[in-house]
C-alpha cells in the first residue's frame, strides 16, 4: 500500500526457498524507484560475501497495479513485491 500511495521510504523483501532472494526498494515519493537485488544459491550465504546486482532506477507501477496485487490479480509475486515496470 505504501508504494501505491508513493510513500517515501526503504522497503526490504526476502523470499526464502531453495534460493534466497533479497530486494530493497527505495522510494522518494516520485513515480520512480531504485531497486537493489541479490539472489543467493543457498540459505547459508552471507550478505557480506554474496554480490548485489547494480542498483536500477525503474518506473514505479501505477496505483491500480497495486490494487490488483492486493486483490491477488497480479501475474507474479515478484512483480508485486518490486513494484517496478519492466526496464
Amino acid at each position: 500500500m505504501a508504494r501505491r500511495a508513493r510513500v517515501a521510504g526503504a522497503y526490504q523483501f526476502r523470499i526464502v526457498g531453495v534460493q534466497v532472494d533479497d530486494t530493497f526498494v527505495l522510494l522518494d515519493g516520485s513515480d520512480e524507484l531504485r531497486l537493489l537485488h541479490r539472489e543467493a544459491a543457498d540459505l547459508c550465504t552471507s550478505p557480506l560475501i554474496d554480490a548485489w546486482e547494480p542498483a536500477q532506477r525503474r518506473p514505479l507501477q501505477s496505483p491500480s497495479f497495486f490494487e490488483g496485487c492486493l486483490a491477488g490479480d497480479a501475474a507474479t509475486q515478484n512483480e508485486c513485491l518490486h513494484g517496478a515496470r519492466a526496464a
